[in-house]
């Protein structure tokens, strides 16, 4: 009996090593280098806004805390707009991607990047009424946006989705705080 124990004791440590180690290594393999990710994200955003010339921005000492990209770029009129690309944590399937489309200090438009959230949850709040609740305001001036708060900085939260609510507030409240510690710089 005892000896049958140990056999599958170290059956199941043999299994569970060349399953970590194959696993280790499908990720090397598969997983992108910085260049490719980038090319990856400037492609999804071509999908929410037409990109003429994104060029990176200097981060002048911002805290980039969420922030994983930064750039600059001009609309169809030639006027100059900031893209933010973020993540924001807490999201039930772990941390949600954001495009935060800046310009005169004021968010004009938000997207949706990679995530893991049940896609029919996500929709409920990646909508125009419920997004709109971040746009057209100085973000400069507000510091956050509050979940579930009042006031000129408060956001409505859906219920069934909370979770996922929490996770596109922290991101944009990551873009928030950097846009704003960027231009005290």
């Amino acid at each position: 009996m005892k000896k049958d124990m140990v056999k599958s004791v170290v059956v199941l440590t043999a299994i569970a090593l060349v399953s970590g180690v194959l696993l280790g290594l499908f990720h090397q393999l598969t997983a992108l280098t910085a260049d490719e990710e980038e090319a990856r994200v400037l492609e999804k955003l071509a999908e929410v806004v037409e990109l003429r010339d994104p060029q990176k921005v200097d981060r002048r000492g911002a805290d980039d805390e969420g922030v994983r990209y930064f750039y600059r770029d001009t609309d169809a009129a030639g006027e100059e707009y900031y893209i933010l690309v973020t993540e924001g944590e807490g999201g039930y399937g772990g941390p949600v991607e954001m495009f935060v489309l800046v310009q005169d200090d004021r968010i004009f438009r938000l997207a949706v990047g990679s995530n893991a959230e049940t896609p029919s949850k996500l929709e409920q709040i990646l909508n125009e009424s419920y997004l709109a609740q971040y746009l057209d305001k100085d973000i400069t001036a507000i510091g956050e946006f509050v979940l579930k708060g009042g006031g000129e900085n408060g956001v409505d939260a859906v219920v069934s989705v909370t979770r996922s609510a929490t996770a596109v507030n922290n991101a944009v409240n990551a873009a928030v705080r950097f846009y704003t510690a960027w231009k005290e710089a």
